[in-house]
């Protein structure tokens, strides 16, 4: 329905049109209700009339008649015009305050002082409603401020601009805006726009709560509050269409009235429509929830919280592909000696020595970067934010990085041909040195020592032993994930412990690929190999720690990894919630995720008390709210199901024999509908009798049931 907040009925000052003057009382409700308004306030120029406020209300309709008053106000620097709107219960009181500064004045030449105004209206139940912007004419931004603070927050306050699209630009900028009809002309009234009220209310006061729960109660052209019809078949004899709202949606009643099953129902509803989006708590499934929450596996890619180099596997494969170097025997040159001055001529080969150290650290080096550049580029190519580019920017990328790859590759091929060029060179060389060996019987001179080789191999492995050793010797990294918050415990956080060091001790550990034992031996193993690298044992340890390589199948730092998992306070001190906690974690934890759409919780009263729900649960499924998230709800606790002030609020009565009736309402209305049917139930004596709650719950029933008794 739409709401018109600022309406005349009268011409009362001289610059007014005549037409703003209604012609009748019955046109002027048939007007109304031909535009769908069921809430109006009637707010003439510095002037109210009582008995046609009256008359007014008790015309046939069922439209919301508030009492009201535009007056001319002025600030320090600046003149405007303010709305003010009553509490129809302070009638009486409103037409007095009329009386006493309207009265002895004309409605051309009436002016007040913001400061006087806020003072005197201090007793009266009003909304506050200012021009502002291209509404005129209206006060400063400073006189704004200073009368809002003159109120302070006593009064709902509210700016009016010239339409709905300057209150939407306001609203998003956390400033509460209003527009009201301001009618000229009762002949074009179908021409103005108004906001419309997302759900029907019945009374001022539960106005007033609503804007308290959502400034943005009133729709503009940016700003609407969602819902869905939703029709589901929760039993064979029950089949309702539910308004599921994107705000908090209640389903309440007394113990087995099947409110759980109305949550399933919902939940396989949305499911079936390809929402992926759902986070759930079930009180009857929370143990479990609890363990998939804490529940952590191991995996390669845990690695990478070490930041370790990408080519340390090629240490590993170094010590696994090890081969003894071999020393050229004294008597190979003793030979040699002895036949040197045989002619050989024609055999140059024969004088060659090869002195280079042939080493792939080098190459290896070149071959992982240029692996990892190819990756980072194809990752960035798949990025969305890239692909938004226009097209003849990312042509210009892809010619540059091709350009960049085609040189990154052809530097890769140098180093290829270098190092092989190097083996290429020493294998011909040893190679023809034994054909001519063959043939002539005679002695080459040996191209080498071999002692470089052997120092090579030695440093190789001390190198590769060293840089193993100094990764397995790092401390654990931790991955912390915030899981809940408790009373008086604060926030709580699930830390999974990652390490690869052989030596720490975790509790309960999962290993990523080895065993514990076999890890230690590995480890130990690896420190004897760096001990004697640089002597006659290199090849027998070297020998050792592949064997247990080879039957531990361990072949890479990956394998190394293991893990434990555990809960602990934000300062860190290791903490295991009791039962009871666990349930207030998973309930937490079910609210947490801002990119879930959908929230159905079932009974998250169960187990946590009343502190959790007020403090930690109820404010976040407020934020929620005002996030447009769906949030559905099975409760028997009036902290939930009337401080979130829902706008659907669903019944369950058990009438006895199997027999049960669904009632749907608000708690912005007083009466609830059985559903399919004309019988109805007050929305207030039916939460007092079934909901519990705490002393704030009951507190703010006060406001949202108002004075009626039961």
């Amino acid at each position: 329905m739409n709401i018109d907040l600022h309406c005349h009925t009268k011409a009362t000052k001289k610059g007014d049109s005549s037409k703003r003057n209604i012609s009748s009382i019955e046109n002027f409700i048939k007007t109304l209700e031909n535009n769908d308004v069921g809430i109006c306030a009637i707010t003439n120029h510095n002037h109210f009339d009582k008995e046609q406020f009256k008359k007014i209300c008790a015309a046939e309709s069922k439209i919301i008649f508030w009492p009201g008053v535009e007056l001319d106000v002025k600030g320090k620097t600046s003149q405007g015009h303010c709305i003010m709107i009553c509490n129809p219960t302070q009638l009486d009181k409103f037409e007095q305050w009329c009386k006493d500064n309207l009265e002895q004045y004309n409605p051309d030449t009436f002016l007040i002082d913001t400061e006087n105004l806020s003072k005197s209206i201090d007793e009266l139940d009003v909304i506050c409603i200012c021009h502002y912007g291209n509404k005129k004419p209206c006060l400063d931004d400073g006189d704004i401020d200073n009368f809002k603070e003159s109120l302070k927050n006593k009064k709902p306050f509210f700016l009016e601009t010239s339409n709905l699209r300057s209150a939407g630009i306001l609203l998003a900028h956390n400033i509460n805006a209003l527009i009201g009809s301001d009618v000229q002309d009762w002949d074009k009234y179908k021409d103005y726009s108004l906001p419309q009220l997302k759900i029907p209310l019945d009374s001022f006061e539960k106005f007033k709560k609503l804007l308290q729960k959502d400034r943005g109660i009133i729709k503009t052209f940016i700003d609407e509050k969602l819902l869905e019809n939703v029709k589901i078949k929760p039993f064979d004899d029950c089949e309702v269409e539910l308004p599921i709202y994107n705000d908090v949606n209640i389903i309440f009643g007394g113990k087995g009235t099947g409110k759980t099953i109305f949550l399933e129902s919902l939940e396989k509803y949305f499911i079936s429509k390809g929402y992926s989006d759902i986070a759930t708590y079930y009180a009857g499934k929370k143990s479990e929830k609890y363990s998939s929450i804490i529940e952590f596996n191991i995996s390669d890619s845990d690695l990478g919280v070490f930041n370790i180099p990408d080519n340390i596997n090629n240490d590993f494969n170094n010590i696994i592909n090890f081969k003894d170097a071999k020393v050229t025997p004294i008597t190979k040159f003793r030979d040699w000696i002895k036949t040197k001055n045989i002619s050989k001529k024609n055999f140059g080969f024969t004088k060659c020595v090869f002195s280079t150290v042939i080493d792939n650290t080098h190459y290896n080096e070149y071959l992982q970067s240029y692996k990892n550049l190819k990756s980072n580029i194809q990752n960035l190519l798949k990025n969305i934010l890239f692909q938004k580019n226009n097209k003849e920017d990312i042509e210009k990328f892809n010619i540059t990085f091709s350009l960049i790859i085609e040189n990154a590759k052809n530097e890769l091929k140098k180093e290829f041909c270098r190092y092989n060029a190097l083996k290429l060179e020493k294998f011909t060389i040893e190679k023809m040195k034994k054909l001519y060996h063959s043939k002539s019987g005679l002695e080459p001179k040996p191209s080498c020592t071999g002692l470089i080789d052997v120092y090579s191999n030695c440093k190789n492995i001390y190198n590769s032993s060293t840089n193993i050793l100094f990764q397995l010797n790092r401390p654990s990294e931790k991955i912390i994930k915030f899981i809940g918050k408790l009373p008086d415990k604060g926030k709580i956080y699930c830390c999974k412990e990652i390490s690869i060091n052989p030596s720490l001790v975790f509790e309960k550990p999962k290993y990523n690929g080895g065993k514990k034992n076999d890890l230690k031996n590995i480890k130990e193993k690896l420190k004897n190999l760096q001990s004697h690298c640089f002597t006659s044992l290199l090849s027998t340890n070297v020998a050792k720690l592949n064997s247990e390589l080879l039957s531990s199948n361990i072949k890479r730092l990956e394998d190394f990894l293991f893990a434990c998992s555990y809960t602990q306070k934000e300062n860190g001190e290791p903490y295991n919630p009791s039962n009871g906690e666990q349930s207030m974690i998973v309930l937490n934890n079910a609210l947490l995720d801002d990119n879930k759409e959908i929230f159905v919780l079932d009974e998250p009263e169960m187990s946590v008390g009343h502190k959790f729900i007020n403090d930690i649960i109820v404010p976040r499924i407020l934020e929620l709210a005002k996030a447009n998230k769906k949030i559905i709800i099975s409760t028997h606790d009036a902290n939930i199901a009337i401080r979130t002030l829902p706008f659907l609020s669903v019944y369950r009565e058990d009438c006895g024999n199997g027999n049960y009736k669904t009632y749907i309402g608000s708690a912005f209305m007083e009466n609830m509908n059985e559903y399919g049917k004309d019988n109805t139930i007050s929305w207030a004596k039916t939460s007092m009798e079934v909901l519990e709650g705490g002393k704030i719950a009951f507190n703010e029933r006060g406001e949202t049931y108002g004075n009626e008794k039961y």
